[in-house]
């Protein structure tokens, strides 16, 4: 074996031991994590924007972008449970459009 070999080979050893290793090391720590005041939050506001173009060709171009946005406020008695409004616009383009559009003169 050449020495590329035996180096590739310790690398996959160590990183199997070390995936082996840190399992072990959380349950030596008999500490519990209260995940609801390690993730707590009073307020999330998030925002998305998506562009989407279809992935086989249908005659035509067409491109469909979504924007929307989302506010979740967790119940702070009940963190699990966090009433959430989403709102959003989604808009369709035919970018190769030769007809009218109906209603436009």
């Amino acid at each position: 074996m050449s020495n590329r070999g035996i180096s590739r080979f310790l690398l996959i050893l160590l990183f199997i031991l070390l995936i082996f290793l840190f399992p072990v090391t959380d349950l030596v720590s008999q500490e519990t994590t209260n995940f609801n005041k390690f993730y707590k939050f009073p307020l999330s506001i998030g925002v998305d924007y998506v562009g989407l173009s279809p992935f086989s060709d249908y005659g035509f171009d067409v491109t469909l972008t979504e924007i929307s946005g989302n506010v979740r406020y967790p119940i702070p008695s009940l963190p699990q449970l966090q009433p959430t409004v989403q709102f959003g616009i989604l808009r369709f383009d035919d970018l190769n459009r030769e007809e009218p559009e109906q209603g436009r003169t």
